[in-house]
């Protein structure tokens, strides 16, 4: 996942704070707050999320499939990530 689409996760889910909540909401035992949100935005010199496992929480929370937002081959089934009564659907 590249800045630019983070930028536009956090748009969607109406602020760092709100990514951060549905992060933690599907992701137990995250610690994902709104600083480590604006950390990967404005200070991180790497790719983001760092941890590939945060990908799957963010798209569950904004009901992304994982292939249009993930970075590098981390997933290559375009029904990863989507609700299960959506991907039985599609």
């Amino acid at each position: 996942m590249c800045k630019e689409i983070l930028r536009k996760a956090v748009d969607l889910a109406n602020g760092q704070t709100e990514l951060a909540r549905g992060i933690r909401a599907h992701m137990p035992g995250s610690r994902t707050s709104q600083r480590t949100v604006w950390y990967w935005l404005d200070e991180a010199k790497i790719e983001v999320p760092p941890a590939t496992s945060q990908v799957v929480p963010i798209c569950a929370f904004l009901d992304w499939r994982r292939h249009e937002v993930l970075r590098g081959p981390i997933c290559l089934d375009q029904l990863d990530g989507m609700p299960t009564e959506q991907a039985q659907a599609a």
